[in-house]
């Protein structure tokens, strides 16, 4: 299961200060534009893993466009809030970190947060 969302034309105004849409941006873009994009963009994924790539061929193309990796990252599990480095996805997509010391924690679901919102106290 996948979720996600995105600010296309304006943001909630309870995350004003932590997020941006597309236009607010700079990308002149609709909600059908963005969702026509996004769809294409699973459908090949989708293609890929029934290739015969399975979820190897997709991680790797993830990884080599992720950002912030090696970078300070937070993770709030809904029970604790874990801080440490981004290393990445494993081979069963869980999220990899490096606690700070030194101990690798793979994250299975949880809101991470990047930047600011990572080294907050």
């Amino acid at each position: 299961m996948i979720g996600f969302g995105v600010n296309v034309a304006a943001v909630p105004e309870a995350f004003a200060d932590r997020a941006v849409s597309l236009q607010g941006a700079g990308f002149a873009t609709d909600a059908e534009t963005v969702l026509e994009h996004l769809a294409d963009r699973l459908a090949g994924a989708a293609r890929a893993w029934d290739g015969g790539r399975g979820f190897n061929g997709i991680r790797e193309r993830w990884l080599a466009r992720a950002a912030g990796l090696g970078q300070p990252i937070a993770v709030s599990t809904g029970t604790e809030t874990v801080r440490g480095r981004f290393e990445g996805i494993d081979e069963g997509g869980r999220l990899v970190m490096s606690a700070p010391d030194g101990a690798r924690r793979l994250v299975t679901a949880g809101e991470v947060h990047f930047g600011r919102a990572a080294t907050a106290a």
